[in-house]
């Protein structure tokens, strides 16, 4: 229904409609009873005019009368069928009777009941033809009554105006005496009765659907709909009535034609500029009116959106508060009775934090403040990660989680991730809330993609309790839930649907939904993105290329995750077999064995009906011709009791799902022992040479992150040079004052002095002292221009973080190749490096305590990429990783303290560091989280930071025990 039509007319023309029902219904009847009693007023209403034909013309008026009765709104499906048979009664007697006029045959009701008195007449009394052909119009339209085409055409509609036409041309002429318009040459004319008869049905066809067709426009509250009705009488009324007044004073010779025509125009002009004056000036202190409404609505709604959101701040500040107090008691010596309800309290304090966040976001949207980031992400990293969060909650309802990305789907992509990670946690979230029992599965396609661009199809599949078809439609809308009942059971503030639709919309996409009910619900959208102009290929070990061919047996009852395991294992260039079951794994190792073609690697899952994965382990090692392969446990559980059984019983890797590709194929790669096979040849192959320059510089570090500084001193003393370090610009530059260096690595953003600003005063008193030293650039923001702004500051080249060992050594080597060529022109004779303003590079700086709590989540921490970061050196990535674990509870204070002060500048320092320092360590979440809102703090753009902080600090808490793990045992 249209949101403009107002539901006074609504019923002031059904109330038109069932009246012109009950008119037709009594002037047919009367009509009967006029040739019942010979009373010729009722038959002709003017004595001596043609009288309505009674048995033909009188009936079927009566049957279309009861038939617009019957078809009002509302009636019951009894009353309807009454009201269809009586319509189709009328359309059969009007073809019967145009039939009988085509083939000269005269037989009907009105020759049964009153042939005697029809024989009276002296001209023969018969349904006229213009008659017959508006029954069957008027027939016809009462049968298409509920039917539409499109969205505004309504067959009804047009066949009702169709016999008004002809009726009012009947009646204009009886007005006129215009005997050609009242009936066809050489056959019985329509009745004056009939035609106002006619007239009266029309409108009430029209009037009974008015919230349909044209008719809706006639119901609206708009000023299209204000004028129509004001108007269209007039048009009708006004020149039919002008007319006939000049007619009749020509035939009374009061005027002559000219006059009379005169007279006739005048009287429209008058009449129709008053008519459209008055609606003009009326329609206009209107529309002020609305426009006045409409001002006063939005500011209300914005003045709304901006409480929501300081209010959402205002509670989230004390709600973190709460949850990290409760987060350090449970980590305290705690009864069980104290534990169970600080448990409570932090359960209701999450549940609350999420609630807020949704009221933070939709008054953001409704507020037109919320706003898409872009920038480059991993799409298939990016959704390991999402679906990697709630595994915990699908394992605690027994459920199969998975994610599936077509081959085609391209991976490195330009777009929001955060917002998207947004709408598939809600989305996977709420399937697996309303799922009892099987899977949920999160599945990408490629859509469209021209030029830079990209449609990718998202779908999330559950087997859950579906939704009811007429309920679909309140999925969407803000504060909706399905019924009362399900809000009781599962909970929600009916926001999170609402607010992903409207974040889908803005990455240009739409969201809906397939489902039925007890069957399980699939949440479809699509997402618009970028491309990125220089997709960074997914990196694979050197030591996958020894995985080709290989025959592998993979063994899990979901048949999602079957399809999925085919894939990864495939695209990796093994030989993959997939099998649903214990019994079935047994039959194929064994048919292998004979063919002499025995599996290297055989996945398991642990759960499985009949025979889980640790009675198919105990069934292997009970044939010694199969315990050669190398055996991998996948569990949806992630128990430690499991992983010790696993130990147990030889098996060479415990995981848990959902499977992360970088995690299987280092499983993989360390289940098969190849991780460290022909390290020598791997490294000279893959990795940059660690070998010693030919050559060793004395090199100035200016740098204020723990890991950087570790990671490059490290790597540029094994390749042989020395190294001092200067916390910032100001360290930095009193250190060349007092000391010669062969090149500066200088970071761009550090505190007091910036890199920039440390560059300008160095190169100022080179102008006056002579001399050039090397500065070489060191930044994070890779972004277009950054690189020329840092050659513009008198830089003389740019090397981005994360450092990788290749450019760092090719960059400060080439700088410095004159030196090799020319030693006069060596820079620095002393060999003390510890100059003032420097410090020895294995203090730790002032401020960073160590500080690690008791965190434990899997986190995606790519081990390989780290090592390849660090030249290889095992020893160094430990070092890092306890820096790191040093350094980043002081920035997260520092940033919590920022975002509550709404400080953006100490949180852009303080999110850059951890970023950087993220970033040296392959912790690719924490890095992007950190990303996020140093970007929030160089525009000043606050809104989000609570969230994106909150996002951060559980990307630290996944990460935390797995670094711990790393850097104590490797």
């Amino acid at each position: 229904m249209n949101i403009l039509i107002e539901p006074h007319w609504i019923k002031r023309f059904r109330f038109s409609s069932q009246a012109a029902a009950l008119a037709v219904i009594v002037l047919s009847c009367l009509v009967l009873v006029g040739w019942l009693l010979d009373l010729e007023t009722l038959k002709t209403v003017f004595p001596g005019m043609v009288a309505m034909n009674p048995g033909g013309t009188a009936l079927a008026f009566l049957f279309g009368g009861g038939a617009l009765w019957l078809l009002q709104t509302p009636r019951t499906r009894p009353q309807r069928r009454i009201g269809r048979a009586l319509a189709v009664g009328v359309t059969l007697w009007a073809i019967v009777r145009l039939a009988g006029y085509w083939f000269h045959w005269d037989y009907g009701p009105d020759q049964w009941l009153f042939s005697q008195k029809l024989a009276d007449y002296d001209i023969p009394n018969r349904m006229a033809p213009n008659t017959a052909i508006n029954f069957l119009l008027v027939g016809l339209a009462l049968l298409l009554l509920d039917v539409n085409f499109g969205r505004a055409f309504r067959p009804a509609e047009a066949l009702a105006l169709a016999a008004a036409l002809i009726a009012l041309l009947a009646m204009i002429g009886y007005a006129y005496s215009a005997v050609s318009l009242i009936g066809i040459r050489t056959f019985i004319p329509m009745a004056l009765n009939t035609a106002v008869t006619f007239a009266i049905l029309s409108v009430g066809v029209l009037c009974a659907r008015p919230d349909r067709g044209l008719m809706a426009n006639l119901s609206s509250g708009g000023g299209g709909a204000v004028m129509a009705r004001r108007l269209l009488p007039a048009a009708i009324l006004i020149p039919a009535v002008a007319g006939w007044l000049r007619w009749f004073a020509q035939q009374q010779g009061l005027v002559d034609d000219v006059m009379g025509l005169s007279l006739f125009v005048l009287t429209n002009v008058v009449v129709f500029s008053v008519l459209i004056w008055w609606n003009a000036v009326s329609l206009n202190r209107t529309d002020a009116e609305l426009q006045q409404a409409k001002e006063a609505a939005e500011g209300s709604n914005r003045a709304k959106s901006e409480f929501l959101a300081n209010m959402s701040h205002e509670i989230r500040t004390p709600m973190n508060g709460i949850i990290g107090m409760t987060d350090l008691a449970l980590d305290t010596e705690l009864t069980a009775e104290q534990r169970e309800y600080l448990q409570m309290v932090k359960t209701s304090a999450d549940y609350l934090l999420a609630v807020v966040n949704d009221i933070l976001d939709f008054s953001k949207i409704e507020a037109g403040k919320l706003e898409m980031d872009a920038c480059d992400f991993s799409l298939r990293d990016h959704l390991d990660e999402t679906i990697a969060a709630l595994s915990l909650r699908a394992f605690d309802k027994g459920l199969e989680l998975a994610g599936e990305v077509a081959p085609d789907v391209p991976d490195a992509l330009v777009g929001d991730p955060g917002r998207l990670r947004q709408v598939v946690v809600n989305l996977a979230g709420n399937a697996i809330k309303f799922t009892e029992h099987g899977e949920v599965v999160v599945r990408v396609e490629r859509g469209s993609q021209t030029g830079d661009r990209v449609d990718l199809h998202f779908a999330v599949v559950d087997t859950g309790i579906g939704i009811p078809a007429d309920k679909t439609e309140k999925l969407f809308k803000a504060f909706s839930q399905l019924d009362a009942s399900t809000t009781r059971k599962y909970g929600g503030t009916g926001l999170g649907l609402a607010i992903s639709s409207q974040l889908v919309q803005m990455m240009g996409g739409r969201m809906w939904v397939e489902s039925e009910l007890g069957s399980g619900s699939t949440f479809h959208f699509t997402a618009r993105f970028g491309l990125s102009a220089e997709p960074t290929q997914r990196r694979l070990p050197s030591e996958s290329t020894r995985l080709r061919g290989l025959p592998v047996l993979a063994v899990d009852d979901n048949a999602t995750n079957r399809r999925v395991l085919h894939g990864m294992l495939s695209h990796w260039g093994m030989n993959p077999t997939v099998v649903a079951g214990g019994n079935q794994a047994l039959a194929v190792l064994q048919q292998a064995q004979q063919a002499g073609e025995p599996f290297a690697l055989v996945l398991l899952d642990n759960m499985m009906p009949e025979m889980d994965g640790f009675t198919l382990v105990e069934q292997i090692h009970q044939h010694p011709e199969l315990v050669g392969a190398t055996l991998m446990m996948i569990s949806s559980a992630g128990r430690r009791e499991d992983a010790l059984r696993c130990q147990e019983l030889g098996v060479s890797a415990y995981m848990t799902k959902p499977i992360r590709r970088a995690e299987l194929m280092d499983s993989i790669l360390q289940a098969l022992s190849l991780k460290d096979l022909d390290s020598d040849s791997v490294r000279k192959g893959a990795r940059p040479s660690m070998d010693r320059c030919a050559r060793g510089l004395r090199i100035l570090l200016a740098e204020d992150n723990l890991v950087n500084q570790k990671l490059a001193v490290r790597l540029l003393e094994k390749r042989g040079h020395s190294v001092a370090v200067a916390d910032n610009g100001r360290e930095a530059v009193a250190a060349l004052e007092q000391q010669s260096f062969d090149v500066v690595l200088m970071d761009v953003q550090m505190p007091e002095m910036d890199g920039l600003e440390a560059t300008a005063a160095i190169r100022a008193k080179e102008r006056t002292a002579g001399g050039h030293v090397p500065i070489v650039a060191m930044t994070a923001r890779a972004m277009k221009g950054d690189r020329e702004r840092c050659l513009q500051a008198g830089m003389d080249d740019y090397v981005s973080k994360p450092l990788q060992p290749t450019e760092l050594f090719d960059t400060v080597e080439r700088l410095t190749k004159a030196l090799d060529e020319d030693p006069r022109a060596t820079a620095a004779e002393s060999t003390d490096v510890s100059a003032a303003g420097t410090r020895p590079t294995d203090q730790p700086p002032p401020d960073r305590q160590a500080f690690a709590p008791p965190l434990d989540s899997p986190s995606d921490f790519d081990k390989t990429a780290a090592i390849e970061q660090v030249g290889g050196d095992e020893q160094l990535l430990k070092e890092l990783l306890a820096a790191f674990l040093s350094e980043y509870p002081p920035l997260m204070a520092q940033i919590r303290a920022a975002i509550t002060q709404r400080d953006a500048r100490s949180l852009e320092r303080a999110a850059h560091t951890l970023k950087g320092s993220a970033a040296a360590v392959a912790a690719s979440a924490v890095a992007d989280a950190g990303q996020r809102l140093e970007i929030m703090g160089r525009t000043g753009e606050l809104g989000g930071a609570e969230s994106v902080c909150t996002e951060l600090e559980d990307a630290l808490r996944r990460l935390n025990s797995t670094l711990l793990a790393v850097s104590s045992h490797g």
